[in-house]
C-alpha cells in the first residue's frame, strides 16, 4: 500500500532524495531488501541518482550479491569519475569475487584520489 506522499512524488524526478531518505531509513532497520526497492524507485527517477548507486551497492554487498554490487559502484564511477570512495567500493566488490588483480587496480585507484581506509 503506498502512502500518499508516495503517490504524489511518483513521476517527480527531483524526489530522488526521498527515496533515499527512505532507503537510508530502511538499511538502518536492517530492512534490506525493502532498502533496495527503494534505492531502484530513486534510480527509476532518476537514473544518474549518484548516492543511490553507491548506497544500492552497499546494500547488495550486505547481501553477498557481489556482482549486482559491482554493477551499482561502476555506474557511480561513471556518473561521478571522480568521487574516490565508489573506486574503493568497487575494489571491495572486485575482492569478494575473487577478482584479485582488478581488485587491487580499482584500490589502487581510489588511493591515488586520496580515498583514506
Amino acid at each position: 500500500m503506498k502512502t500518499k506522499i508516495e503517490e504524489s512524488i511518483k513521476n517527480d524526478s527531483n524526489n530522488a532524495r526521498f527515496w533515499q531518505a527512505k532507503e537510508s531509513a530502511l538499511l538502518g532497520m536492517n530492512r534490506t531488501d525493502e532498502a533496495l526497492d527503494a534505492y531502484d524507485r530513486a534510480l527509476e527517477l532518476d537514473q544518474e541518482h549518484f548516492p543511490g548507486l553507491e548506497q544500492k551497492g552497499d546494500a547488495l554487498m550486505d547481501l553477498d550479491r557481489y556482482e549486482e554490487a559491482l554493477a551499482a559502484y561502476e555506474k557511480a564511477n561513471v556518473v561521478d569519475p571522480a568521487f574516490p570512495r565508489p573506486w574503493y567500493k568497487k575494489g571491495q566488490a572486485l575482492k569478494a569475487l575473487g577478482k584479485e588483480s582488478e581488485a587491487v587496480d580499482a584500490l589502487a585507484k581510489a588511493r591515488e584520489m586520496g580515498y583514506e581506509d
